[in-house]
């Protein structure tokens, strides 16, 4: 929740996915600038929906900016492995969040990336 907050205040339109499945499934119908991905996704890991998307048919969804997250020891490499584009270690602040995340998109993001007003 802090971290959807986070970047609503900084004029972000975050989309909340309780499971892997919901998060790629959302992802399909409307691809978003930008996915964070916690490590932990119920019964998935966020290493299983990175590689998922980055397997994807969608041109535009296999090349999504995406950061990884975690607070769990050795979480880092497995999701960086997958294809995460960045890691972001909780506890987070909020200049790292949004450092990483504008990195990812600056770097990695498409040209048609919609970005805070």
């Amino acid at each position: 929740m802090l971290l959807v907050e986070i970047l609503r205040r900084n004029g972000y339109a975050p989309v909340e996915a309780e499971t892997a499945e919901d998060a790629f499934a959302a992802a399909l119908t409307d691809p978003p600038d930008v996915l964070v991905v916690d490590y932990h996704l119920g019964e998935r890991s966020g290493a299983d929906l990175i590689r998922e998307v980055r397997a994807a048919s969608s041109e535009e969804l296999r090349s999504l900016p995406i950061v990884g997250l975690s607070g769990r020891r050795g979480s880092e490499r497995p999701l960086l492995d997958a294809g995460a584009s960045c890691f972001l270690e909780k506890p987070f602040t909020e200049p790292q969040v949004l450092k990483a995340v504008s990195w990812a998109i600056e770097v990695y993001g498409a040209a048609s990336v919609r970005r805070p007003s």
